[in-house]
């Protein structure tokens, strides 16, 4: 699940630039855009999330990508003063069809740079601290006064990890896994992924596995 593209992140500046001096609230969605989306991920399953995930598989290229980037993007209310949203990938190694999971998350806003770098993550096993992977910081635009920016960062999720998500949906489909973006500007983000978006990116890892005759089917 992501937000992303131009269009997507320029109807939004008006709104940020609205906000032009970032707000110790600014660290979650409203309870408003909070329950709404919440009553959204509700009506998602598994088959549905897999059905509609992108894959990248070039026979020429060792590393097979699936990603539910596709299966439900969250824009937010008009008047958010942050925007984010979040996708997970799962990377195969062609040769040994390993996989390694990562989950990728967009925050755009206004103001100053807050330069995640690091998040707690509630896992199944406890709360850990990790160093997030920068992959993309980018001005979307100054034309309207105080820059509207975009941070993307991700960090990895072990197969332990994904599984144990995997089982907290069996016991409860609203199951997610919370964590908090640190900012080095003390402006943190509160956010999840949905475990229903685990097991869906795992059919569809199995269904890309079963069309290669890796797994009986």
């Amino acid at each position: 699940m992501r937000l992303h593209g131009l269009a997507s992140t320029l109807s939004i500046a008006g709104v940020l630039l609205a906000h032009p001096v970032q707000a110790a609230d600014d660290t979650q969605r409203s309870a408003k855009q909070e329950k709404k989306r919440l009553a959204a991920i509700a009506k998602l399953t598994p088959s549905q999330i897999a059905g509609t995930a992108s894959i990248k598989d070039d026979p020429l290229e060792p590393l097979v990508t699936i990603t539910t980037e596709a299966a439900f993007r969250w824009k937010g209310g008009f008047t958010d003063p942050v925007r984010a949203d979040n996708m997970l990938r799962a990377i195969l190694d062609r040769p040994t069809v390993t996989a390694n999971y990562q989950l990728y998350q967009t925050i755009t806003y206004s103001g100053n740079w807050r330069r995640y770098d690091r998040a707690n993550i509630a896992f199944p096993s406890g709360l850990k601290t990790i160093a997030l992977t920068v992959i993309d910081r980018r001005v979307v635009t100054c034309a309207y006064g105080p820059c509207v920016l975009e941070e993307t960062v991700g960090f990895n999720l072990s197969e332990d990890d994904i599984d144990a998500l995997a089982a907290s949906y069996e016991q409860n489909p609203k199951a997610t896994l919370k964590f908090r973006f640190k900012s080095a500007t003390s402006f943190d983000w509160n956010d999840d992924l949905p475990a229903v978006e685990v097991v869906g990116l795992l059919q569809a890892v199995e269904k890309w596995k079963r069309s290669k005759g890796l797994v009986t089917p």
